[in-house]
């Protein structure tokens, strides 16, 4: 399985848009810890391991985005504001998710 997931081609504008995704974890407002490099290639990864089991040879953003709270959850840290708003990292994946802008083509 490692080496069906391994050739699974993810775009350029795929890629940016993972990076994108760690990125704006690391500069939100009401996380004190987003995810780290190591946390955005296991993202990378785990979309391509989506995409395997659709049957497909390429992620889409929609890949990254059904794995990204699975992933990313628990990889972030709320301020003490947040965690007093009530906030969850949950909440906060969604509204980066919806955010981000969303590569149109495969190409990116």
């Amino acid at each position: 399985m490692i080496d069906v997931v391994d050739k699974i081609e993810v775009s350029r504008g795929v890629n940016d848009y993972i990076v994108r995704v760690a990125e704006a974890t690391r500069n939100h407002p009401d996380l004190r810890l987003g995810v780290s490099t190591r946390g955005t290639i296991i993202l990378r990864r785990a979309a391509r391991a989506w995409a395997a089991t659709a049957e497909r040879d390429f992620v889409t953003p929609d890949d990254v985005q059904d794995v990204a709270s699975a992933v990313c959850g628990h990889r972030i840290a709320l301020s003490p504001e947040a965690e007093l708003r009530g906030a969850s990292a949950s909440q906060i994946m969604a509204t980066l998710l919806d955010d981000i802008p969303v590569p149109r083509t495969r190409e990116g």
